[in-house]
């Protein structure tokens, strides 16, 4: 495997910055971790590389990365890119509002219906507060899914769409 140069600038509160962090650690990737909460020197450094005040920023090999984006970090890593987001909240929860192209299995039958899901791709799971979907990431890992992660509430995943960022204050 190809060697990289990576950077992630966080926080250690910020649930997106921890996915990176246990993402890259699951793919035994070296890298180094920049806490910006409380070093202003490092939040001058990626605001001047990103352009962004939000975290995690990940500069790999150079190239960008603004929030958890599995799909886009594994591009530039070499990886698959597919990426499934499983909403474990009830039908009726998941009816009021969801993830755009996220999948609907709810956490009391997705065991029955792990066969649906591809093992092979990069899972992360969601319900309504967090709880539900540390238990549905338990389940898979159980079964055999590699790549697991969760992304707690559905509505903090929904308002990063496309990449998952924090504040760093």
């Amino acid at each position: 495997m190809e060697k990289h140069n990576i950077t992630i600038y966080s926080t250690p509160v910020c649930p997106n910055c921890k996915m990176t962090r246990a993402y890259l650690n699951e793919k035994k990737i070296p890298f180094r971790d920049v806490d910006v909460s409380n070093n202003p020197d490092a939040v001058k450094e990626m605001i001047e590389k990103s352009g962004q005040m939000g975290v995690p920023v990940i500069d790999i090999d150079g190239k960008i990365v603004v929030g958890f984006q599995p799909a886009i970090l594994n591009n530039l890593l070499g990886f698959s890119s597919d990426t499934i987001i499983v909403d474990v909240r009830t039908t009726d929860e998941y009816k009021e509002g969801h993830i755009k192209d996220s999948i609907n299995i709810p956490l009391h039958i997705l065991q029955a219906q792990l066969s649906k899901l591809d093992k092979n791709k990069t899972i992360i799971t969601c319900c309504a507060s967090g709880m539900r979907s540390a238990q549905a990431k338990k389940i898979l890992e159980e079964n055999g899914f590699k790549e697991v992660y969760n992304g707690g509430s559905w509505n903090n995943l929904k308002q990063t769409e496309g990449g998952g960022v924090c504040s760093i204050k």
